[in-house]
């Protein structure tokens, strides 16, 4: 039911041994900063891309592969950390 929160501005779940986002996430349209840092990540949800009004996203030390085609949807973002993942 986190996508019902749609006047959330910023989401701070690191250092929670998350394994996945719910895809729901795309109905926090009125986000600006998402920190998922220090978690156990692989992927993030396509819906990463209608957040729209996303301006931070950190998603560092994770075991991210890849980042979704979506992220460049996020027209507002103007820091992205990406640190410590397994990126190629």
């Amino acid at each position: 039911e986190i996508g019902n929160l749609k006047n959330l501005l910023c989401l701070d779940v690191s250092e929670n041994r998350l394994e996945r986002l719910p895809e729901e996430i795309s109905g926090l349209t009125s986000l600006t900063d998402l920190v998922i840092s220090q978690n156990l990540l692989e992927t993030i949800p396509d819906g990463i891309g209608k957040l729209k009004k996303l301006s931070i996203l950190k998603v560092d030390q994770n075991r991210l592969t890849q980042l979704p085609e979506a992220v460049g949807d996020c027209e507002s973002l103007t820091e992205l950390v990406l640190t410590e993942n397994q990126l190629l």
